[in-house]
């Protein structure tokens, strides 16, 4: 299935008219309900979302039973979501009506047409502004200046502490280092306690996105390309401080190992620092209960113009079919709305995109004064930029060859000033000719 057009004003008020019918009369005293209408929903990252899903999803349901939600079996990540549905757009499989995709590749499925934008239903909403909907946040999901995701979970990379071992070490965790030689050399005081404690480690290996990279070099002041897509532009004294940063998180202490290793070192209290998404506060706060006490802090800002990615998950439409989108758009807005997005932050540690749940007390406004580890990352907002996505076919390959470049950093194999030019002719070989 793709999408060929878009949605037109008439064929909008159309949709917007289509009331589902609550009865049909059969005769002067029978009433049959109506069938209710039936959406699929596709997610993934199951360790994140599968809980959020199913309690969104009841709530949702509970409130309008004239709406099923079909829930298919949830993918590994991101990046396999993506797989399946391209795979079952070539062979002409049915897609899920609706889908919660990584917010970094609407690029791909905007160019592909095969998701539905959705200004044309926000501008259908008399009351739209009065929703809680944060616009910064939900400009996330837009490309070429159209809107084609509703935020649902957002992230920003954050320090994760324990700090135990940061006090250990002679550190103040009420007080972390604000700049990143501070945290480098706290990181070497963990390293040298023994018993096995590791000082550091950066999330690099299984980010198929490179969403750590892409921090660490707009901390710096730098970008992936250029403003119109031509030319790479992470060989630059941005990129080379980056790389220079990741050597030395090496030298500091970080074994080359998964991710999953590395939280499972964090929740056994040997790992002092760990830096990662926001999205892993809540696994790590269960992890954490009993053993030592944990905290995060924000990321340093080397330079003023410092800006961060905003990883995580939009909620997008791929039907067509107009009964379906006023139903996949009502869920929709449950979801990235006020009690769906309540859901998703005391489970996840992602950002919510509705301003409602963040301010009202019933809510999350109390939760986030007795939880600060949560406000961490809503703290960074102001710097929070759209993920940006290679161009061009090879969009998923990518993030690969970076990852494998800076593999050879982690591992102490190469020096910065080597890789660099090699992981640029790498990634100059993918990009659209």
């Amino acid at each position: 299935m793709r999408v060929t057009s878009l949605i037109s004003k008439s064929g909008l008020l159309a949709v917007a008219g289509m009331l589902a019918v609550p009865t049909l009369v059969a005769g002067p005293s029978t009433v049959v309900q109506a069938e209710p209408v039936t959406i699929e929903f596709a997610y993934s990252r199951p360790n994140n979302y599968k809980k959020v899903v199913e309690e969104v999803v009841q709530r949702f349901e509970a409130e309008n039973p004239d709406i099923r939600v079909k829930v298919r079996p949830a993918s590994r990540n991101y990046e396999t979501l993506i797989q399946d549905l391209l795979r079952s757009a070539t062979i002409g499989q049915d897609l899920p009506d609706v889908a919660m995709h990584g917010l970094h590749r609407v690029r791909l499925l905007a160019d592909r047409e095969l998701v539905v934008p959705i200004e044309p239903f926000i501008k259908a909403e008399p009351d739209w502004d009065s929703l809680g909907f944060v616009p910064a946040m939900q400009r996330l999901g837009n490309h070429r200046d159209r809107n084609y995701a509703l935020s649902f979970g957002v992230s920003t990379m954050v320090i994760h502490y324990n700090a135990d071992l940061v006090k250990k070490a002679g550190g103040n965790p009420e007080n972390p280092p604000t700049t990143w030689p501070g945290i480098i050399d706290l990181a070497k005081r963990i390293d040298a306690l023994g018993d096995d404690t590791q000082g550091i480690y950066w999330y690099y290996y299984e980010s198929n996105n490179n969403f750590t990279f892409h921090t660490l070099l707009q901390s710096f002041g730098g970008s992936m390309m250029s403003a119109n897509d031509k030319t790479i532009a992470f060989d630059s004294p941005a990129g080379m401080k980056a790389l220079q940063l990741v050597d030395g998180f090496a030298k500091a202490g970080m074994i080359d190992m998964r991710d999953s290793q590395a939280m499972q070192s964090f929740a056994a209290g040997k790992l002092g620092i760990y830096l990662a998404s926001s999205s892993r506060i809540a696994r790590i706060t269960r992890g954490a209960k009993g053993k030592f006490r944990y905290v995060t802090g924000p990321l340093p800002i080397p330079v003023e113009t410092a800006s961060f990615p905003a990883g995580g998950a939009g909620l997008m439409m791929h039907t067509t079919d107009p009964e379906k989108q006023k139903a996949a758009w009502t869920f929709m807005k449950f979801a990235a709305g006020s009690i769906g997005q309540t859901i998703m932050a005391k489970n996840t540690g992602y950002m919510p995109g509705n301003e409602i749940s963040i301010k009202s007390p019933d809510l999350l406004a109390t939760f986030y004064a007795q939880n600060p580890n949560y406000r961490t990352p809503l703290d960074q907002r102001s710097r929070m930029t759209r993920f940006y996505t290679f161009p061009g076919e090879n969009s998923l390959k990518i993030p690969t060859v970076i990852r494998d470049h800076l593999q050879a950093v982690v591992s102490q194999k190469r020096a910065p000033e080597q890789v660099m030019p090699d992981m640029v002719q790498g990634v100059q070989a993918l990009l659209p000719k």
